[in-house]
Order: structure tokens, then C-alpha cells, then sequence
């Protein structure tokens, strides 16, 4: 369990926030997405009319919403060419089905380095690292990201991980997009201090893909909640967690699809 320690339930905090929620839907083609809006910031849900699985010209169309999404954020938060946008993988690179933000830095276009040594000043500013996980790091990814990020004081965050769903048709079909944060473990009940603008002091944006499934939510559409009441079933299905059987492959695409809208964001391209 330790492995997926930094997992969230996709959308988990919908059910908690203010009553008074705004739903618009929007159609690019047959892509979807959702914006809701509350008293807290913004949700948005990219829906994909099929799995991303090596189709390019789907992921190509993925990466312009995508981006629109995060072009309209960049603006709402005043985000220039001239700030330094840090990108943070959440999870572990280890277990396949955790590694999305981690898989997502390999394709970024990383710059921060170049401007520091006054090159490539075309581009926009942009760096990335890995938080790991706790049951290998020994420490929090608030911990470590905070101690990172208070000397180095980017202008914006963007965290990428992997989410845990409760609709098995949302497997790798989703793509959600917040200004909220997220609160790394709660997707396994093992809630660590949350990411955000309140607890960090900058404006966070989370980018995450639904990839794994309790199976007591699997079984909940077809057989009911009713007989999952047993106390000892109930605690037996809590400890399983499942993924895609391609789920290599869908890592893969999704994390590059994350990380080019990224690029087009900060660097325009």
C-alpha cells in the first residue's frame, strides 16, 4: 500500500466543496470537457471519446485542449514568458501505474537552466522534479516540496499524478485539470498535507489522469453497494487497487500528452 501512498481520488473533493457549483460543457470535435466552478477555484474534465492507446491523431487533438485549458489558466493568473513555472511529478517511478507525473518530465522542454546562464531567452522559464513517495523517500511530498520551492520561488506549480477513479469507464478516458490542489495519499486514505496556494504560497495548478480502481468500486456497478456491507469483505476489498492491463502504454501516452500542453503553455510551441 506504502506504494501508492500519493494517490487521489479524481474529482474527490467535488463532493466536499461549496454547494453552489457552475457546470459548463464544451465540444472541440468529439473531445469533452468540463469546467465547474465554486467557491474554491475551478475544476476541469477533459472526457476522450476512446483510450488515447498509440493513436496519434487523437493525443494530437488531446494536446490543443489540453493546452487551451492551460493557456486559460496562465492568464487568469497573470503567468508571463518571464516567470518560472515548476512542474512536480507526484507518485513513484517504480510501480508503472503511479509514475505519471514522474513519466511526464521526460518530455518537457526544461529551460530554467539555460536562462540562469542568460541562453535561450526566447523560451519561457520552466523546470521539473520528482517528489518520489514517502515509503521511499522517508519524507512527505509537502516536505520536499516545499523546501525546494522556498528557495527557489517559482510563480506558478503545476503537479502531475496519478489518480484513482470510482467509475471504471473513467479509466483512461479523463483528463482532470484544477486550480484547487490536491492532497496526496487520500486516494488510499492515507491523507498527507495538502498541496496548494494556502499551504505552499503559490498558485498550484494539478494535472492528473485517472489509471487505477478500488475493486469494492468495480463491483459497486454491478452488484451494489448492499453486498459489500460485510465488515470483513469490506476491509478485504479496501486493500485492492486496480489498473489496465496495457497500462505501460497508457502511461506513456497520457504522460507525454501532459507534457506537451505544458510546453505550449509556458513556451508558446
Amino acid at each position: 500500500m506504502r506504494y501508492y501512498d500519493n494517490l487521489y481520488i479524481e474529482n474527490g473533493t467535488l463532493n466536499n466543496i461549496s454547494a453552489s457549483v457552475n457546470t459548463t460543457r464544451f465540444a472541440v470535435g468529439d473531445i469533452t470537457y468540463q469546467r465547474a466552478e465554486c467557491a474554491e477555484g475551478t475544476y476541469f474534465t477533459i472526457e476522450l471519446p476512446t483510450v488515447l492507446f498509440l493513436n496519434k491523431e487523437l493525443q494530437f487533438r488531446t494536446v490543443k485542449v489540453l493546452g487551451q485549458i492551460l493557456d486559460s489558466l496562465f492568464k487568469r493568473f497573470k503567468v508571463k514568458k518571464s516567470d518560472h513555472v515548476m512542474v512536480i511529478g507526484i507518485g513513484n517511478d517504480g510501480l508503472t501505474s503511479d509514475a505519471l507525473g514522474v513519466r511526464s518530465l521526460m518530455d518537457l522542454e526544461i529551460t530554467e537552466h539555460l536562462h540562469k546562464k542568460g541562453i535561450n531567452r526566447k523560451n519561457g522559464r520552466l523546470s521539473g522534479f520528482s517528489s518520489g513517495v514517502s515509503g521511499v523517500t522517508g519524507l512527505s511530498s509537502f516536505e520536499i516540496i516545499r523546501a525546494v520551492t522556498s528557495d527557489l520561488k517559482p510563480s506558478l506549480l503545476i503537479l502531475v499524478d496519478t489518480l484513482a477513479t470510482k467509475k471504471i469507464l473513467r479509466l483512461q478516458k479523463t483528463i482532470q485539470v484544477s486550480d484547487i490542489g490536491l492532497t496526496p495519499g487520500s486516494g488510499v486514505n492515507n491523507n498527507q498535507t495538502r498541496l496548494s496556494k494556502d499551504t505552499l504560497g503559490i498558485q498550484t495548478i494539478t494535472i492528473g489522469v485517472p489509471l487505477v480502481i478500488y475493486v469494492k468500486h468495480i463491483l459497486m456497478d454491478y452488484i451494489g453497494n448492499e453486498h459489500l456491507e460485510n465488515e470483513r469483505i469490506a476491509s478485504e476489498l479496501d486493500s485492492l487497487v486496480v489498473t489496465l492491463k496495457e497500462i505501460d502504454i497508457a502511461v506513456n501516452d497520457f504522460s507525454r500528452v501532459i507534457a506537451l500542453a505544458i510546453n505550449h503553455a509556458v513556451h508558446g510551441n
